[in-house]
């Protein structure tokens, strides 16, 4: 199934300080929530919804998104 589109509905990032060295990145993906919709497009199909958080973190904590 293709993806018939993409939204960002907020985006924080914050920079908490400055570092030298080893930095460690590490992310996470949340799928939310899941619902059944019906896409308009060309015909009406029916389509799936989701709804999920993605965050990025720095070790040591100089930062977040």
């Amino acid at each position: 199934m293709p993806i018939m589109g993409f939204n960002f509905t907020k985006i924080i990032a914050e920079r908490k300080s400055f570092t030298k060295g080893k930095i460690e990145v590490k992310s996470n993906i949340k799928i939310d929530d899941v619902k059944e919709e019906k896409l308009t497009l060309a015909k009406e199909e029916d389509g799936l919804r989701f709804n999920f958080s993605f965050t990025l973190t720095y070790e040591p904590k100089i930062g977040e998104i």
